[in-house]
């Protein structure tokens, strides 16, 4: 028995429980507790790492944790692997918002910023595979999510004329939001992506081939007499290319 199960027994007995409600609350204070160690964890090295005040971790975590609820997309396997994805996404944000204030990424920020709100306003939730949603769930986490949204989107507006770091940091963590629910979209589409990542490639590729060809040409006429630590070339080539 864990130490979860012992703590949940206690509370209901004394806590004057009804007994089947045992395995209920050792479910929520597992939960609890790992969503503390995944923000405590996230929090500290953030603040080691990227030097920002708390104030803007907490302001981040947040609007992070608001919209992550009803957003859905990526979620780690482990808990171990959920503390990392945590870590990365308050390190990386927060080495951002350390140099947001220069102009060309503030442009930046604020163009992928808008791109976000419209992904996530129009494709929410994303559900994982292990997990589906009835269609009641759907229209009422979709609904919550874009009342969200609308409140986010005004509080930037009035926050940016104030103190556009703070501004910074919430449009900061509807992207981080955004790219966790591009992870599933792009990982079940597999066959989508590869033949993108080759259609991208084939520029480089061909390139690389077109060189290859032009050095096999020089190089025919200059066999292993010249240099002779290397190998004679096959007959084949050798006929092709030798004039």
């Amino acid at each position: 028995m864990c130490a979860m199960d012992k703590f949940a027994k206690y509370i209901v007995r004394y806590g004057r429980f009804p007994h089947h409600q045992i395995n209920d609350i050792s479910y929520a204070l597992l939960v609890m507790i790992w969503d503390l160690v995944t923000f405590l964890s996230s929090t500290i090295i953030a603040m080691a790492l990227a030097g920002e005040g708390l104030g803007f971790i907490m302001l981040f975590a947040f609007m992070f944790a608001l919209l992550r609820v009803y957003a859905g997309g990526f979620h780690a396997n482990s808990h171990s692997g959920c503390i990392c994805t945590s870590i990365t996404i308050f390190t990386g944000s927060m080495l951002i918002l350390k140099y947001s204030l220069n102009y060309v990424i503030y442009q930046i920020i604020t163009v992928i910023y808008w791109c976000a709100c419209i992904f996530i306003w129009k494709l929410s939730p994303i559900e994982q595979t292990a997990k589906r949603l009835s269609l009641s769930q759907r229209t009422k986490a979709k609904n919550i999510l874009q009342h969200f949204m609308i409140m986010i989107i005004l509080l930037v507006l009035c926050i940016e004329w104030m103190n556009v770091k703070t501004a910074i940091c919430i449009k900061l963590s509807v992207i981080s939001v955004c790219i966790l629910q591009v992870i599933p979209i792009i990982t079940k589409n597999t066959n989508f992506t590869k033949s993108i990542y080759r259609k991208s490639m084939y520029p480089v590729l061909h390139f690389i081939g077109l060189f290859c060809l032009v050095v096999c040409e020089k190089a025919i006429p200059m066999p292993s007499q010249i240099w002779s630590y290397q190998q004679d070339c096959p007959p084949d080539i050798a006929r092709k290319y030798m004039k």
